[in-house]
């Protein structure tokens, strides 16, 4: 459980300095709220616990479970096997699906990096897993 820290102090993400946990910013590099409003120890905790590819593995299940909540109609809708658990078009546009219109018609910059996280059906997020469970490692250990 995510517990916030009220009182004491914790170590600046920015000069490395003692700073408490409620200080408006840094004295020393000027930072604000160097504490994170007392959640700085619960976040650092988790990141010790967590590697890169359990982030992408599991924040991927995530966004796919969100987009087939939005509509789960989608499930029984598949037109052919590559079609299988699908999501709509617009369900996926509002997660943020890439491409020329979203970024240049509606101005939507950050789905450059918010459609790495979207799949089109249960085959693409499938294979896309397994991938990243059999390779993961391997890549992690050559760049470090």
């Amino acid at each position: 459980m995510i517990r916030r820290q009220t009182t004491g102090s914790v170590v600046c993400p920015n000069c490395g300095r003692l700073v408490g946990v409620l200080d408006e910013k840094c004295f020393n590099c000027g930072r604000a709220h160097p504490g994170l409003w007392g959640y700085a120890p619960a976040i650092n905790r988790l990141s010790q616990n967590a590697n890169f590819f359990d982030v992408v593995f599991y924040g991927c299940i995530a966004m796919y479970i969100l987009s087939i909540a939005l509509r789960p109609s989608a499930l029984a809708e598949a037109r052919g096997i590559l079609s299988i658990g699908s999501p709509g078009g617009a369900e996926v546009f509002l997660l943020g699906s890439s491409g020329a219109a979203p970024i240049f018609g509606e101005g939507r910059w950050w789905t450059i990096l918010s459609a790495a996280w979207l799949h089109g059906g249960i085959l693409h997020i499938g294979f896309n897993l397994y991938w990243l469970r059999s390779l993961g490692s391997q890549v992690s250990t050559i760049l470090g």
